[in-house]
């Protein structure tokens, strides 16, 4: 897909240093850009180091990639690090997701929900089920700042919910991998999908409540209509 025009620009953002911002009204699902990653390496490789070894800047540039990359594989073992990507900052409720093709070798970034335009993007860094006193820790260990998000900086009695919510999809996934019978399995698929949907405010109408369907359309959202995520959701929702 092509930049231009772009939907977006890399602006000021107070507080954050530079953000990157929405230049018109963006829809949910819709792929915002593409990217090809400057670096690719997998965690427990030093390919950054050992590019750079003897080089007296090694450290920062190791630092750099370790703060700025994004996982490129379900496991996260296979990292990232894309330069117009990088300049998108964290919010614990981000209006847009990152994924990555693996087949392609490039990484692409879709608006979670309609996004109004002069808005700034957002991407979570950490992980999507923890309660925000997790989150808040492992920002400040991973990249040395604290949050102000909207869910961050809410009352304790919303931010008690949320963490409630969150909790309670870790834990139907959990059970997913776990649970070896099919038709309890099946019962908990459900209640997960329906959560995640709620999660990212897609509409629970009637043509998306079959989970199948709703794993469709959640996909659709997130990595669009070519990724093997998509395509392998589509064929289980069919006959």
């Amino acid at each position: 897909m092509s930049d231009a025009p772009a939907m977006w620009s890399i602006r000021d953002a107070p507080g954050k240093g530079l953000g990157m911002f929405s230049t018109r009204r963006i829809d949910v699902g819709e792929a915002i850009f593409e990217e090809e990653p400057l670096v690719l390496r997998y965690r427990d490789e030093d390919g950054v180091h050992h590019t750079l070894k003897g080089e007296p800047n090694a450290e920062t540039a190791e630092m750099i990639f370790d703060w700025n990359a994004l996982p490129c594989n379900t496991s996260s073992t296979l990292q990232g690090l894309f330069v117009k990507m990088s300049r998108i900052n964290h919010s614990c409720v981000p209006n847009v997701h990152f994924s990555y093709h693996l087949d392609e070798g490039i990484g692409t970034i879709r608006a979670l929900r309609d996004i109004a335009p002069d808005e700034e993007l957002f991407i979570s860094y950490c992980s999507d089920f923890e309660t925000r006193d997790v989150r808040r820790e492992e920002l400040q260990r991973r990249f040395l700042f604290i949050c102000h998000c909207s869910l961050c900086t809410a009352d304790d009695s919303t931010s008690l919910i949320e963490d409630a919510h969150r909790r309670r999809l870790l834990h139907l996934l959990s059970l997913i991998h776990a649970d070896d019978s099919p038709s309890q399995t099946s019962s908990i698929v459900d209640e997960a999908l329906i959560a995640i949907s709620s999660h990212m405010h897609l509409n629970e109408t009637k043509e998306v409540k079959e989970r199948a369907k709703l794993a469709h359309a959640a996909c659709l959202i997130c990595f669009g209509g070519d990724h093997p995520e998509t395509v392998g959701a589509l064929t289980a929702s069919k006959p």
